[in-house]
């Protein structure tokens, strides 16, 4: 019983990201020691990312079986199937179906417990599950049931408000479109875009919103460098005088030298009639940065460790794919987003860009650990990342 209640009080400590799951913490009863009320995408949650994580202290011999049950129905439901790993599931999910019936008691196992070995050829079939389960039109009905009137008649009233939903939806494409309707209706992770019309480099025409609630902020000289230098590295147009500059002074030159030898030669008299004005502009840096606590980009929505401490979900992980300084480009760099940053650079148009300020953690093994048989990564978060490089662009 001790053991349940330690899993129900882990449960309800946790933080999903906004919209990935219902608040588990609801679902715990810790005197009790069960999960309760969980619908069923909580339960796919539940199983495929928690339940490893949550076992993982049991013996080897009894975690490992539950740990691959668990990655086969996450790479069944996944968005993306190939054949070739169809058919080795196929193969695999007996052997994990043998192996659970060694630690698991015979009254477990029933039909239910046999059909996951029909699970596969069903995707050989149909494709991938997003396209045929019941999630959204067991929500569509559940939306209909909040509009019922008369509880009498309640399958009645259902009719009647999908019907409504239709006219409605019917009509609205008959509407100009600036009437707001909720066909055109913008979800609330929205972002939005930058006038096409106004041409700038292309750094500058990313997408995104940030909170309305921003705060002046004096970045310190050390931070100053390290942003500005994140954005020219990252403006393709400022490439090709990367590469030259590499050639000529190599790799270790590019963050103490590279900013101040950037702004001589575009302002060089002898070099100055072949450069546009947006390449003069961004020389010298931010004139200005705000700080926000929230920004949504790409229909995700990301907030600072701070403001996401007090919510019940946590938009404050960051994961990005770099370098080690040592020509390996594919190292995972795991973080906590620190800080929101919305640089400003003079000239016109008005050129804006934003960083987020991360806390990165330590990408070896001695930080990250990465169980790649399972598909589970573990971080460290006592052990940081020693080099100073903070910044990532929204």
């Amino acid at each position: 019983m001790e053991q349940k209640r330690k899993i129900c009080e882990w449960v309800k400590s946790l933080k999903m990201p906004d919209g990935y799951a219902s608040n588990l913490g609801k679902r715990a009863d810790i005197e009790r020691g069960i999960l309760h009320g969980m619908k069923s995408h909580d339960c796919h949650v539940f199983m495929e990312q928690l339940l490893p994580i949550a076992f993982c202290g049991l013996p080897e011999n009894i975690w490992k079986p539950m740990a691959e049950i668990n990655l086969f129905f996450k790479d069944l439901c996944s968005s993306t199937l190939r054949v070739e790993n169809l058919v080795w599931m196929a193969k695999n999910i007996v052997v994990i179906t043998n192996k659970l019936e060694k630690i698991l008691p015979p009254g477990f196992f029933d039909v239910m417990e046999h059909l996951p070995i029909h699970l596969v050829h069903e995707a050989l079939l149909g494709g991938p599950v997003q396209y045929r389960w019941m999630y959204p039109f067991e929500r569509s009905i559940g939306k209909s049931k909040m509009g019922i009137k008369n509880k009498h008649r309640v399958e009645g009233c259902m009719v009647q408000v999908y019907l409504a939903k239709e006219r409605s939806h019917f009509c609205s494409y008959y509407f100009d479109d600036h009437v707001s309707c909720l066909r055109n209706r913008p979800n609330r992770h929205d972002d939005t875009g930058n006038d096409p019309a106004v041409q700038s480099l292309s750094i500058f025409n990313q997408l995104g919103k940030g909170s309305k609630k921003r705060t002046l902020r004096k970045l310190t000289e050390k931070e100053k460098k390290s942003a500005e230098l994140h954005v020219l590295l990252n403006c393709p147009e400022v490439q090709s005088f990367l590469d030259y500059f590499v050639s000529q002074y190599g790799h270790d030159q590019v963050f103490p030298s590279f900013i101040t030898w950037y702004t001589n030669w575009v302002y060089n008299s002898k070099n100055a009639a072949t450069f546009d004005q947006f390449f003069k502009d961004i020389s010298w840096g931010p004139i200005t940065v705000h700080t926000m606590h929230q920004y949504n980009v790409n229909g995700f929505k990301f907030a600072t460790e701070k403001y996401s401490k007090n919510k019940k979900t946590n938009n404050s992980g960051v994961w990005v794919k770099g370098d080690d300084g040592n020509q390996n480009e594919n190292v995972d760099y795991f973080g906590v987003l620190h800080e929101i940053l919305e640089l400003e650079y003079s000239g016109w148009p008005i050129k804006r860009i934003v960083l987020f300020q991360c806390k990165w953690f330590d990408p070896t093994s001695r930080g990250t650990r990465e169980f790649k048989q399972h598909n589970i990564i573990e971080v460290k978060h006592t052990r940081k990342y020693e080099a100073y490089d903070p910044f990532i662009i929204a």
